[in-house]
């Protein structure tokens, strides 16, 4: 199944604080960062087995794939073509219940 991907403002938001943060120390490895990030999201494009659900909630629509210490959500909109809508990116370490909104 190909998916269509859609990355929400928030989350490019999200992972351009994750690189800045991550310059403070290494230019090199924010940029890497932030690519790996992006080629974990794209990823989805063949197929959606890659997530799976997220634990502290109970819906089969909204999915995360984990890249290290980073969680990236996305949401699974099913039309005439599948979209894995890329909601948010955030570190694991960081409290789910006060990080994840729904935009």
């Amino acid at each position: 199944m190909n998916m269509k991907i859609k990355i929400s403002n928030k989350a490019r938001d999200q992972i351009k604080e994750i690189s800045q943060y991550i310059a403070e120390d290494s230019v090199y490895y924010a940029k890497k960062t932030a690519n790996e990030i992006y080629d974990k999201i794209y990823s989805l494009e063949t197929g959606i087995n890659l997530g799976r659900k997220v634990p502290e909630l109970d819906d089969d629509v909204i999915r995360e794939l984990l890249y290290k210490s980073y969680r990236i959500i996305f949401e699974i909109i099913e039309n005439e073509v599948s979209v894995a809508n890329i909601i948010q990116v955030f570190h694991g370490s960081r409290d789910f219940s006060k990080t994840y909104k729904i935009q």
